[in-house]
């Protein structure tokens, strides 16, 4: 559902609004050695999507 808003995210640092509801939404980066995931979350409507990051490049 939020694939277009996550596009935006890294392309502009601005996620957008919601879909569904269209409040403000927040995304919530998890950091780890291989790779970065996020999580684009709702607090209004409660939708929340999970994206699983690229693999980092080794350095």
């Amino acid at each position: 559902m939020f694939t277009e808003n996550m596009i935006k995210y890294i392309t502009s640092g601005n996620v957008g609004n919601c879909l569904n509801c269209g409040s403000a939404l927040t995304v919530e980066e998890i950091e780890t050695p291989i790779r970065n995931n996020y999580y684009v979350i709702c607090n209004s409507c409660g939708r929340i999507e999970y994206f699983t990051g690229t693999i980092k490049e080794k350095k």
